[in-house]
């Protein structure tokens, strides 16, 4: 069935060049950590795609994977060799979300903090900080609201 998220605000995910490639190589990992073992949810496995892509094309990889995962990804080729992360674009985060994620904070080069909101309300905040990597913080909206009424 799977768990049904929305994106409800944060900043695209830009990825240069050295981003990507080592998104390219970091997606085994993500791979070999889903939670059905050795598949990210609804791609196609990885030695089937390299063997499609081959050698040097880790761009059309990384774009292929994001995309097909569920991801909103814009590249147009022009800046700079970046590609972008504009958001969410499926429904259900699938078996690797977590593994996808780790190796996104991997690889950032600015703070990325996106806030989620799942099929049961639940919301949290993906956080990724270059060079400390990911983090998931579960905020509680209950304790929002009473903070911001404390001030009134």
């Amino acid at each position: 069935m799977g768990y049904c998220v929305d994106k409800i605000g944060g900043s695209p995910i830009a990825l240069n060049k050295a981003g990507y490639t080592k998104l390219a190589e970091l997606l085994d990992r993500v791979e070999a950590n889903s939670n059905i073992g050795g598949h990210i949810s609804w791609c196609e496995p990885l030695d089937v795609l390299r063997r499609e892509y081959g050698p040097g094309h880790e761009l059309d990889l990384v774009i292929k994977v994001l995309e097909d995962y569920g991801f909103i990804v814009h590249y147009d080729g022009n800046v700079a060799d970046e590609v972008v992360i504009e958001g969410w674009g499926g429904d259900k985060i699938g078996s690797s979300w977590d593994p996808m994620w780790d190796a996104i904070g991997d690889v950032v080069d600015e703070p990325v903090k996106w806030l989620i909101r799942g099929e049961d309300n639940e919301v949290w905040v993906e956080y990724c900080l270059p060079g400390v990597g990911r983090k998931q913080v579960l905020v509680d909206l209950d304790e929002l609201l009473n903070k911001a009424f404390i001030e009134i």
